[in-house]
Parts: structure tokens; C-alpha cells; sequence
């Protein structure tokens, strides 16, 4: 189960190894361990198979599960919570158009109904106004922000960057784009 259980691709000259996806998992410090593959003994795809401590690998991103509300036509503030040992980075938060970040397709780099777009902190994402409609909740995506790309950030521009789930929001309000029609009383 190559990537799901947290094992990387083989390494060509076993100094540089590369996992295949992305982390799906809130940030933390994890073990790092090594196989080293033996015709006939292992083919190093199962857990197990790693038995050589080498080091830690720190996966930078905030607490999962998150969940938050806001009202359509008001502004509206997320704080984001790290865990312990996790110190915050720069990055962006952007509301899917759906529940989930994974199938958001490029509405999640527009972030509809939520001005400007998405907002940018490590801790504290505001938006000026949202003018959403209320519905289902919908998918808080984070992408790392990084200038540069270096340090395991993007520049979050495209929606494979803002695969990362943080939690789900709830748009309070009425639904938009209704009329209504009024008549002045009769005497």
C-alpha cells in the first residue's frame, strides 16, 4: 500500500526518497525508519518491513476537524488551532464550493462568495464579506504558503495545492438572488 501507510517510492540512490500523493494528516513529528530490500527477504511495501530508526520527519499543517460558522453578508473570522509542537505557518484558507477539498475542482482557488478570494494567515483568516448562500457545510481547505516553493509550500494558485482539509464550514443566511414582491396597502 504504497503512499496510504506512509511508505515512499524506491530511492534510485538511496539518499533521496519522494512520497507519492500528499499528507493527509494534521502536523506532527513522526519517525522516519528505512528498509532496505532483499530478493526473496522483503520487498519493503508493508510497515512492518521498516525496522531501522533514521531520524523524524516534521509534517507542517494545522489541526484537523475544525469547525466553524459564518453568517452570508458579514465578514467572517477563522481561527485555526496547531498542535502542540507544531509551530503555525503562512498559508492560505479557502472555502470549497462542496464538502470537500479533494472535488473542489478549481472553485477552490476562487473561493465564490468569499471576497477576495482566499484569505491569507497562519492562524487568524479573515474575510471582508461573504455573500454565499446558506447550505450543506462546506470544505476548509489550506494550502502552505511559499513564495519561493521551497520549505514544502506552494504558491496555492491551482486547486491541487488546497487538497488539505482542515475542517468544514456552515454559511448561515438567507439563500441569495430572491425577490420579492410587495403592493402598498389599499385603503
Amino acid at each position: 500500500a504504497l503512499g496510504g501507510e506512509g511508505i515512499s517510492y524506491p530511492s534510485m540512490d538511496g539518499t533521496i526518497f519522494v512520497w507519492p500523493g500528499f499528507a493527509a494528516v494534521e502536523g506532527e513529528i513522526f519517525g522516519l525508519c528505512w528498509c532496505r530490500m532483499a530478493e526473496g527477504v522483503t520487498d519493503c511495501r508493508h510497515a512492518q518491513d521498516f525496522l531501522v530508526p533514521v531520524g523524524e520527519v516534521l509534517i507542517q499543517g494545522p489541526s484537523l476537524d475544525h469547525r466553524f460558522s459564518c453568517r452570508s453578508g458579514d465578514p467572517c473570522l477563522v481561527n485555526l488551532t496547531w498542535p502542540s509542537g507544531v509551530f503555525s505557518v503562512d498559508g492560505l484558507l479557502s472555502v470549497a464550493p462542496g464538502s470537500s477539498c479533494r472535488d473542489a475542482g478549481p472553485g477552490v482557488v476562487d473561493a465564490p462568495g468569499f471576497e477576495g478570494g482566499p484569505a491569507a494567515g497562519s492562524e487568524v483568516f479573515k474575510w471582508s464579506v461573504v455573500l454565499a448562500e446558506g447550505a450543506e457545510a462546506r470544505a476548509l481547505c489550506w494550502c502552505a504558503f511559499s513564495p519561493t516553493g521551497l520549505g514544502g509550500g506552494g504558491n496555492c494558485t491551482t486547486s491541487e495545492e488546497f487538497v488539505h482539509q482542515v475542517g468544514l464550514m456552515e454559511i448561515k443566511g438567507p439563500s441569495l438572488g430572491q425577490r420579492f414582491n410587495c403592493e402598498a396597502e389599499q385603503p
